[in-house]
């Protein structure tokens, strides 16, 4: 039983750290990368062939990628059924593994010219991604938002959401050419920050109701 909630702890940890870490990655892709941009050019960008070091970025993805997963399958131990519980926790790890395949399948070489398989696969893999995300930030909403520790959670999420979908709308029709990588960290850096806050909360609440228990145990106090 411990053991297995320390398994349980571990996992949903790593959805607190990956956000961190994943920013980490791209600042030392970005001072690696002097010629790089972050307003213009998107964070794909920095794995590219054409960078300097795109093993730095794309070794990001793999990292963050596979945390996500972690998270997802600790999410499924902590949520315990349901089945907005397992949407959520299926769509973090579908979030996961799509920014891990980016990690394999780079975006491809600007001056190449044309999309090339491989560059075709990221596209993908990180728009399934991103979809993935936004399903687990509103099934999670709908799980959670019957519980008192949550219900002010909803509205928030709700709008993150919204600010998202409409900064990715104007990404993807190329309404706003000049700001693209800004636009990008926007609509994919808000739900990730989400993602980040909840897995927070969800360690503090485990460990403030273990505390709790251990409180009211007989001969602790």
């Amino acid at each position: 039983m411990k053991q297995g909630r320390r398994t349980t702890a571990c996992l949903l940890a790593c959805g607190v750290f990956a956000p961190p870490l994943i920013a980490a990655f791209i600042a030392a892709a970005t001072f690696l990368a002097p010629d790089y941009n972050h307003l213009t050019q998107t964070m794909s960008r920095l794995g590219a062939a054409e960078m300097p070091y795109p093993q730095v970025m794309n070794a990001g993805f793999l990292v963050f990628g596979l945390l996500m997963m972690s998270f997802g399958w600790g999410l499924y131990r902590f949520l315990e059924g349901g089945k907005s519980a397992l949407v959520a926790s299926m769509s973090v790890l579908i979030f996961g593994l799509g920014i891990f395949l980016a990690g394999i399948f780079p975006v491809d070489n600007r001056d190449a010219g044309g999309l090339s398989i491989t560059g075709g696969v990221h596209a993908a893999v990180a728009a399934t991604a991103y979809v993935a995300l936004m399903l687990a930030i509103l099934s999670l909403t709908r799980f959670l938002g019957g519980d008192s520790h949550w219900r002010w959670f909803s509205k928030m999420s709700f709008g993150i959401v919204l600010v998202s979908l409409a900064l990715s709308i104007v990404f993807v029709f190329d309404l706003s050419v000049t700001v693209r990588g800004l636009l990008q960290r926007f609509y994919f850096g808000l739900p990730a920050m989400w993602l980040q806050f909840m897995a927070l909360r969800i360690v503090w609440l485990r460990h403030t109701s273990a505390a709790s228990q251990v409180e009211r145990k007989p001969g602790t106090g």
